[in-house]
Formats: structure tokens, sequence, C-alpha cells
């Protein structure tokens, strides 16, 4: 797991920057199951149905001025596409796999089109693509609008450690006022986030119960203070 235990980050076409500050990544392995839980067929998913199940609007992309894409799929979709609908929002896409070697990288994926598609994106990937997870983000503290987490976090968090630290690096970047959205959350990840945010008293919690999908939720999480 060697591959994992790098960072680097893409700004436009400039040359990768690897980051190995201790504070980032060091000590970090990222388990098989986490691995195959962030493929493409999972996380890859279009800007109409980040609209759609995170439930925001074309207006609230216009204010945020600092998006976080936290698991961004194949392509960054989500990024790529609000640029082709005239977005000038910054997004910033978290993809923990860019990092890694090609071979590892399309380990799980099968099919030829999204293998096409992956490396097409692994050689110009979508300007503010950071490789990173979740538990350990590169991004300054107070930093942040929104953060967007579609069919990611918490799917891959299975202890309340690791929730916890996930939990406890988006109320650090977060601004005041500033939210995390995610879906779906399920009632086994509900216990966790709650376990968290019932120890913080600068954070709320919205749930929505999700009328296509009814085991699960999309949840809100607001730093007040």
């Amino acid at each position: 797991m060697a591959d994992a235990q790098v960072s680097k980050t893409c700004e436009g076409n400039t040359s990768w920057r690897f980051d190995s500050s201790p504070r980032h990544m060091e000590n970090i392995s990222i388990p098989d199951e986490v691995v195959s839980a962030i493929d493409g067929y999972i996380t890859s998913r279009s800007a109409k149905e980040y609209f759609h199940y995170l439930q925001f609007t074309g207006s609230d992309m216009k204010k945020w001025k600092v998006v976080v894409d936290l698991g961004s799929g194949i392509e960054q979709e989500f990024a790529r596409d609000c640029k082709k609908m005239g977005f000038n929002t910054k997004i910033i896409s978290i993809d923990p796999r860019i990092a890694f070697s090609e071979k590892y990288d399309l380990q799980g994926i099968v099919s030829k089109n999204e293998i096409i598609k992956r490396r097409a994106a692994r050689k110009n990937p979508q300007e503010g693509t950071i490789s990173a997870i979740a538990q350990h983000l590169p991004l300054n503290s107070n930093s942040v609008d929104e953060i967007l987490a579609l069919y990611s976090v918490p799917l891959y968090l299975r202890k309340q450690s690791d929730s916890d630290l996930v939990f406890a690096e988006i109320a650090r970047v977060l601004k005041v006022d500033g939210e995390a959205r995610i879906f779906p959350v399920t009632k086994g990840y509900e216990n966790l986030i709650n376990n968290f945010i019932g120890k913080h008293k600068n954070l709320s919690v919205s749930k929505t119960l999700d009328k296509e999908h009814t085991w699960s939720y999309l949840f809100v999480i607001t730093k007040t203070k």
C-alpha cells in the first residue's frame, strides 16, 4: 500500500506537486475495502445527481466561493459539469486514487469504457483536483463554504474512530455557517455521525429522509461557530 501514502495536487495543467507533509499522509494506509468503496462505479455522479440528491440549487452554487467534492469519481464529474454550466465557484475535487500507480488505480474497474475515461482523467484532471483521503484533508482551516459527499463518506467508514477523524476534518476546514451535505446516510452510519456531533457544540445537523431510497437520509451538518 505504499502508493496510498502519497498526496498530490493539480492546478489546471501545471505539474503535479507532491505533498509529503506528515500532517497529511504519513503513516496513513487505506484498507482494501476503502479502495473498492471509492471506485468510479460508486462515486462517479453527474452534477445533476449532486443537485438532486444533495438538495441544493444553482443559486446556492453562485453564492459559495469554495466547494469541496469529497470523493469525486473517475473523471471528477461534478467539477467538469459545473464548469460546462458556467459556474465560477472554486471546486476542489478530492480524488484519493489519483496518486496511485495506474495499474493499482485501475484495479476493480472492469468496463473498458470506464478504464479509458479514468486514464484520460488521470492525465488531465480537473483544475483543483487533490489526491487525499477524508481523514486528512490538505486544506486550510476555515477555508471552505460547502462540502459535498455523494456516495462517498460515510459509506467506507466502519469504525467510530475513522468517522471521528473524517468529521473532525470536515469541521476544521468549514467556515462558520459552512455546511457539509452527505448522502446516503443509513441507520448504522447515522449513529457514527451523531456520536461525533453530540460532542461538538459548534456543529448542528439536520436530516431528510430520501423519498426514492427510504432506507437513507440526507444529512446537512452546519458549523455554527
